[in-house]
């Protein structure tokens, strides 16, 4: 839980955890998934906005570190 509500992590994003997929599964939530990919700021993360599901963006590890409001691994 965060201040913005609860926020779920999901890994890995495939079939059964795409962000459309996670919005099922979490219904509550707002949906971060992790990806398989890597970059120079960690795994990569799709995100989905539960208000514009067919928007999928790329959030950075950094911006989840504000929203949780605690440090994250990467």
């Amino acid at each position: 839980m965060t201040a913005f509500g609860t926020l779920a992590v999901l890994y890995p994003k495939d079939a059964a955890f795409s962000a459309e997929r996670a919005l099922e599964l979490v219904p509550d939530a707002a949906t971060v998934v992790v990806d398989h990919g890597y970059d120079i700021y960690g795994p990569d993360l799709s995100a989905i906005d539960r208000a514009r599901p067919t928007l999928e963006y790329d959030p950075r590890w950094s911006e989840l570190t504000v929203r949780i409001g605690t440090r994250l691994p990467w």
